[in-house]
Formats: C-alpha cells, sequence, structure tokens
C-alpha cells in the first residue's frame, strides 16, 4: 500500500518567506554619482573589497544607482562614465593618437573616484563626487 504524504503548507510558507527575506545575506545600497558636479549620465559602480569579500557593482544611471547584493565590509570603489554622444575622430584629429574614442570619460586617478566607503547594512545610501579632467 503506498501512503501519500501532504505537504504541511504553513511549513512550506514560512521557509519560503524566511529565504526570500535572507537572500544572501547581502545589503542594499544605493546612491548618487556626479562627475564635475553633474549627475554621471551613463556608467557603472564597481566594489573592490579592500581585504577579503566578494566585489559587487552596479550600473549608474541619471547619476543613481542600486546594488541590490552588497555585502557589509570595506571597499574601494571605482566609477566609470559612459560616453553617449562618441564618434571616432578623423586621422587628422588623432594624430598619433588612437582612432578610436575611449568610453569611459572618468580616470580612474581622478579625485573622488576609487575612494574607500564603508558598506554596513541595508538601506545605506552614499554620494560620490568626482572631479577632474575627463579622459580623452
Amino acid at each position: 500500500m503506498c501512503h501519500h504524504m501532504k505537504p504541511n503548507l504553513p511549513i512550506t510558507l514560512v521557509l519560503l518567506m524566511t529565504l526570500g527575506c535572507s537572500g544572501s545575506g547581502g545589503a542594499g545600497v544605493t546612491g548618487k554619482v556626479t562627475y564635475n558636479g553633474a549627475p554621471v549620465e551613463k556608467g557603472s559602480i564597481a566594489f573592490h573589497p579592500v581585504a577579503s569579500g566578494t566585489p559587487f557593482g552596479a550600473p549608474v544611471e541619471n547619476g543613481e544607482f542600486k546594488a541590490e547584493k552588497a555585502t557589509p565590509g570595506k571597499y574601494r570603489t571605482l566609477v566609470r562614465g559612459m560616453r553617449t554622444d562618441a564618434k571616432p575622430p578623423t586621422r587628422e584629429e588623432a594624430g598619433d593618437g588612437p582612432l578610436t574614442p575611449s568610453l569611459d570619460y572618468i580616470a580612474e586617478d581622478a579625485a573622488g573616484n576609487s575612494q574607500e566607503v564603508e558598506i554596513a547594512g541595508n538601506g545605506q545610501t552614499i554620494e560620490i563626487a568626482i572631479t577632474g579632467a575627463a579622459v580623452k
């Protein structure tokens, strides 16, 4: 004789709700990114662990980002701003330089880029203000 067990619905729901809320234990981080006082229209932000941990990142749109899977710890940020109006230079304009323009216009060593931040917990908001000459 074969007996089929009925799943215990209340226990299943509790387990699903617990797993859904805990996720990977990450901390959500949102923020704003400006370059020379203007919002970074399109780009990305990367968080590289200073000592140990898992790197993560997020796209930047209209000067804002949202990274949902962040692990608490100390990170070094790297912001990239993507040109939306990039066109290749003529041979005369390029001279000895590259014929393909750099799509990233924010220098890695620009003031405010590559800064250290502390990710503490859910709902944290950070602001990154970068200044400097644009990469050509």
